[in-house]
């Protein structure tokens, strides 16, 4: 379930923010994820609330950004994948 590993990274990355502006509760939070990223959103919310127990993000509300996939798009910017 990779869903609980991107979370922890993420519960980090809050923590980190939060410290370094000094923030001491966080109440909303945008992520977005990839089309193709193979994340299933009910475990992300899942793993998302477990993930940021005990932080400035407990209870936070989670805002999930579905990026659509662009097939070519690398190419077209003269990029090869």
């Amino acid at each position: 379930m990779h869903e609980l590993s991107l979370c922890m990274s993420a519960a980090d990355i809050i923590r980190e923010q939060a410290q370094e502006h000094g923030i001491t509760r966080v109440t909303d939070v945008w992520l977005e994820i990839g089309a193709l990223a193979d994340v299933e959103e009910s475990a992300l919310r899942f793993a998302f609330d477990i993930a940021c127990r005990d932080t400035v993000a407990q209870g936070c509300t989670l805002h999930i950004d579905i990026i659509p996939a662009q097939a070519g798009a690398g190419i077209a910017a003269g990029r090869c994948p």
